[in-house]
């Protein structure tokens, strides 16, 4: 199997496929694989092959790398209370923060640069979807483009002793290859694959239930998803191919707002790729492939029981780009050169003034036929605290970037008893980047009644804002380009192999220029490549992200407070509003992890044993800092004073080669992790969206201002194991796969919102604070074991024509897991236990020919 930990080779080291040419005769010989023999058995490769056999969710590319021991996703990742969602998982590597790993699609970056720390659900929840210091940069995803994994050729992981070509991260490097044109035949496919709520069961305590399609319900208990493939591919003659590909997934998820009249509103993700891809050989030496996809996302919302709520999220974008391979006396050289556009926007329907009418008083209350903040269950208008009604207007940031870039790869050579091979290579981006609020948002609170029939911003006596805070107009552009070099030799002298390597980056918006060393070792201990020990010593820097230039240009939140029912704004003297942040980012410095690894691989039989240490230590990352000026205004800095440090110890045993009893084929793989992490600082956008003049937290006893002062609670499950059993039938054009997961007893939290402190179950850590906070009860989970199955059969029909039917059978047992631990609203909603997903089934059927 390869799908989990297995020898394979540097990227840098693997020869692309290629049609030889006779010099004499120019007759064209068949394609020819040649690859490096230096082998890294602590590499993750994913083929199409292995692609097919997985059983996954939503299909995205981190849905693949559940059977690597290496790599921990989301607590959120399959959780129950959001079962309708289709955003790929997020993922992490040796305690690295998600944001902060690396994405390729062919060799080019697919990261979100402009806000990839940012979360849709940081702001679509009950608390921020009105909040628009939550939008000051629409959330983004650490993957810019959501591509389906049906589109995929291979999937390369490094977790450790990543190569010198590889810069802009601190985690792990994910290298995707899309499916290139097929030169020998016309061939195609169309698919479809969908799953529903009534295929699938929530788990929740005893005492809780599963709730309604209430949207303020923290879960998703209705929902349907689909995802449809086609692809076309169409040789043009023996050296020219197109391949185009469209996959389109989608998720659509009813809900009821009972403080609307119990209005219906069906929410809708979806997720689109489509891909034109030419390849030209040229000739035995020369290929050309070209490149155009457009992979846009979008997701539609509604604001919980708020008159004009509605509002949508929009993500991706499109790249080209052009590739040319060339084999030469000396080595090969692979150039390219792309412009990639990514695009993230929110638009509320309803406008850019958001209005927040107390409505506790009777009179005021009988001018109102919606409650969007009830006392418990909302039987009337008295009942109600608050009716919430408009928007906060539209946000778009957008990135263009131009991408030159080349690889050299030389051919080996003998020096003394030393085998050379060197890699080198160099890399720019020209960057531009922008955010634009093409409107004031107005967020005013109206809770003075008066009797003045000739207010302003009022409802004509009955009520009106005596308060407002201004997001000013803006359209704020920064350019941002990234230079960087990289040199390696990976040296052989006898049975011992040894990789120095530097990578020098150049960030224009931080002025700074970093130095990136990498140090690998591996001895083959009996030189017959049984038995292998490997180590290195690496420094890792993060990448560029552009939403903190884009913050430093954008003006201040202003705050206007005391206005008398007639009075104007403009009649007021604002101040700048608490949750004002001071973006003078020029004394950062670029984030780095430094790393010590050191394993064994033992080839047994016919299978692959590893063991592996990784130690990480994390400096310089950015975190929040506080200051208050001279009239005692609070602000909040980014400073470099994040630390974090990470050890994560991972066994795997691999079948090399399938074992054949009878007439089936049985391949498998085994995984297991134990990791501790210590973190100092939470992540960088969860201490902006939640500004301190709005709410505070409650974590162990005591009260913060920000939630970056409580430690993390995501990606810290400490150990983990899984093994993936494959069978193959031949005869029958049969896969199963079986995949068996352990989770053991972990710590997590419940966090409920409470409109005042003084109500929540920490009220001792209130002290004078009354105001509004996120309470943290600490939550205990028992150890699981989970099976997840996915049977392929392949039906004939005619000729080279077949019907693929798959069947996904996930958590088969029904077994309850631990999931990062579910979000109530003031204590009333009874789904908060935060168990993943129960028994799901997912049904495919896709015709090809």
């Amino acid at each position: 199997m390869g799908t989990g930990l297995a020898q394979t080779t540097d990227a840098a080291e693997t020869v692309a496929t290629e049609t030889a040419t006779t010099a004499s005769s120019g007759q064209q010989l068949d394609t020819v694989e040649v690859t490096a023999k230096a082998e890294r058995p602590d590499v993750q490769q994913i083929n199409a092959a292995d692609i097919q056999k997985m059983p996954t969710r939503n299909g995205g590319i981190t849905d693949l790398l559940r059977n690597n021991p290496n790599v921990q996703l989301s607590d959120t990742a399959d959780s129950g209370l959001t079962a309708g969602e289709i955003t790929p998982e997020r993922i992490s590597f040796h305690g690295e923060k998600f944001y902060n790993n690396r994405f390729l699609l062919d060799g080019l970056s697919n990261n979100d640069i402009l806000n990839p720390g940012g979360s849709i659900s940081d702001i679509t929840n009950s608390v921020n979807e009105a909040n628009p210091a939550a939008t000051r940069i629409v959330p983004g995803h650490p993957e810019a483009f959501h591509v389906n994994a049906e589109l995929l050729d291979e999937v390369t992981v490094y977790d450790s002793n990543v190569p010198a070509q590889y810069g802009g991260f601190t985690g792990g490097v994910v290298d995707a290859k899309l499916k290139n044109p097929d030169l020998k035949r016309a061939s195609g496919r169309m698919g479809l694959r969908t799953t529903r709520d009534s295929w699938t069961r929530f788990l929740f305590d005893e005492g809780e239930t599963i709730g309604d399609d209430n949207a303020d319900n923290p879960n998703q208990p209705s929902f349907t998803k689909k995802i449809y493939d086609i692809a076309l591919n169409q040789p043009i003659n023996e050296r020219l191919g197109l391949r185009l590909a469209y996959n389109r997934t989608e998720s659509s998820i009813p809900e009821v707002h009972p403080g609307l009249g119990h209005m219906r509103y069906t929410e809708e993700r979806l997720a689109e790729t489509l891909m034109l891809k030419g390849l030209y050989q040229h000739d035995g030496r020369n290929r050309f492939t070209a490149t155009l996809m457009a992979s846009p996302h979008s997701g539609s919302y509604w604001y919980n029981n708020t008159k004009n709520g509605e509002y949508e999220i929009e993500g991706g974008g499109w790249r080209g780009n052009l590739e040319w391979f060339s084999q030469q006396d000396w080595g090969r050289v692979t150039s390219m050169v792309s412009f990639a556009r990514n695009t993230n926007r929110i638009d509320y329907k309803g406008g850019a003034d958001m209005w927040s009418w107390n409505v506790t008083d009777d009179a005021v209350a009988s001018q109102f036929d919606w409650c969007s903040r009830p006392i418990g269950n909302v039987t009337s208008m008295k009942d109600c605290t608050w009716a919430y009604e408009g928007g906060i207007g539209e946000l778009e940031n957008q990135s263009e970037i131009w991408t030159l870039k080349q690889d050299y790869a030389l051919n080996a050579f003998q020096s003394g008893q030393a085998e050379h091979r060197i890699a080198l290579g160099w890399e720019v981006e020209l960057g531009e980047a922008s955010a634009h609020r093409p409107v004031t948002t107005n967020v005013y609170t109206a809770n003075r009644t008066t009797t003045s029939t000739d207010c302003l911003y009022c409802l004509p006596g009955v009520i009106y804002a005596p308060t407002n805070l201004v997001y000013p107009s803006h359209h704020t552009t920064v350019d941002n380009n990234h230079y960087a070099f990289y040199l390696q030799d990976r040296i052989r002298v006898g049975r011992l192999e040894f990789t120095p390597g530097l990578r020098i980056d150049h960030d224009d918006f931080l002025s700074d220029t970093t130095l990136s060393p990498r140090l690998a070792f591996n001895f083959d201990v009996y030189g017959n490549r049984q038995t292998q020990v490997f180590a290195g010593l690496n420094r890792y820097h993060a990448g560029s992200m552009l939403a903190y230039a884009l913050r430093r240009n954008m003006p201040k939140t202003l705050s206007y407070s005391g206005r008398a029912p007639g009075q104007e704004w403009s009649e007021l003297t604002p101040r700048i509003a608490n949750n004002s942040t001071n973006w003078d980012v020029l004394e950062l410095k670029t984030p780095y992890s430094d790393e010590f690894n050191m394993g064994l691989a033992q080839s047994w039989g016919n299978a692959l044993w590893t063991l592996k240490w990784v130690h990480r230590q994390s400096r310089d990352q950015f975190t929040m800092r506080e200051y208050k000026d001279a009239e005692g205004y609070s602000y909040s800095y980014m400073s470099n004073e994040g630390r974090g440090q990470a050890n994560t110890v991972t066994m795997g045993i691999s079948s090399l080669q399938a074992r054949q009893v009878g007439d089936v084929a049985i391949g498998y793989s085994f995984g297991a992790r134990y990791s501790s992490n210590k973190s100092s600082f939470n992540s960088y956008e969860e201490s902006i969206y939640e500004a301190s003049d709005l709410f505070r937290y409650l974590y162990e006893g005591q009260i913060y201002d920000h939630k970056g002062q409580i430690p993390p609670f995501d990606h810290n499950t400490p150990w983990t194991s899984f093994l993936e059993i494959s069978t193959d039938v031949p005869k029958w054009r049969l896969n199963w796969t079986h995949r068996f997961n352990y989770t053991d007893r972990y710590s997590s939290h419940v966090h409920t919102f409470f409109t005042s402190c003084q109500n929540s179950t920490q009220p001792g850590a209130c002290g004078y604070y009354t105001g509004r906070v996120y309470d943290f009860v600490k939550r205990d989970y028992k150890r699981a074991l989970t099976l997840d199955w996915r049977i392929n059969w392949q039906v004939p029909v005619h000729g080279n024509q077949y019907l693929d039917l798959t069947l996904d059978v996930l958590n088969v047992f029904n077994s309850k897991v631990g999931g990062l631990a579910g979000y109530s609203q003031n204590g009333t909603n009874s789904t908060v236990s935060g168990y993943k997903t129960g028994r799901q089934f997912w049904l495919g059927a896709a015709y090809r020919w």
